[in-house]
């Protein structure tokens, strides 16, 4: 019984940090969404390049790259699947990545000009604000492909609700309500999953269906 509290405890603890991650990563689009446009109108050299890997003017990359960002800040932070939000960090931080290998492959070994004008921004320089974006890619890959793994191991131990069924009229059912303070998905399970873990159809979260039983 108290390992299995442990469990529960441990499982919770790391949906909660999922949850911090996945906001924390929205909020980091979303400020380098914003670097991107302010970016995009000034008049630094590196705008009136083209683009050694997309072969077209850095301005429009600039400004294409800014908008899946702040998309993607939008889904991280008002969305509540938990697999679509941390698939989608995954993605995005993997696309970085292979434009960073491709840079490297194409012999730039400068500062990875994705970071635009963000030296002059942060008034520090060029070096400097290529480590800061390093640290924030390793950040962003390691923390989505390590909460990916651990939703995607946690998916047997689920049963996955995709709509609530209302129980027969010979069958216990018991209501209750997810534990998400953002949530709070109203709930119905018959007897079948007392005392098992469901997973909330409307935020993923992983749940303990109650054994307390009411009549429909």
């Amino acid at each position: 019984m108290k390992a299995k509290l442990l469990h529960l405890l441990s499982e919770k603890f790391r949906l909660r940090a999922a949850g911090f991650f996945i906001y924390s990563a929205g909020a980091l689009f979303l400020i380098t969404a914003a670097g991107k446009a302010m970016g995009g109108f000034g008049t630094a050299a590196i705008f009136h390049m083209s683009d050694p890997v997309m072969m077209i003017p850095s301005r429009y990359v600039f400004f294409a790259a800014g908008g899946i960002e702040l998309a993607a800040a939008l889904i991280c932070l008002f969305r509540k699947e938990l697999f679509l939000r941390t698939g989608l960090i995954a993605w995005l931080a993997t696309v970085f990545l292979a434009y960073r290998i491709t840079l490297w492959i194409k012999g730039w070994h400068g500062p990875c000009i994705c970071t635009g004008n963000l030296a002059d921004l942060l008034g520090v320089s060029p070096w400097t604000a290529d480590l800061v974006s390093k640290i924030v890619l390793a950040y962003l890959l390691l923390g989505s492909y390590g909460f990916l793994t651990f939703i995607w191991l946690n998916r047997p131990k689920v049963v996955r609700l995709n709509k609530p069924a209302a129980p027969s009229v010979q069958s216990v059912a018991v209501k209750f309500s997810c534990t998400n303070p953002t949530c709070r998905q109203h709930i119905m399970v018959d007897e079948s999953r007392f005392g098992r873990q469901i997973q909330c159809p409307a935020c993923g979260t992983i749940l303990q269906v109650p054994t307390i039983i009411t009549k429909p």
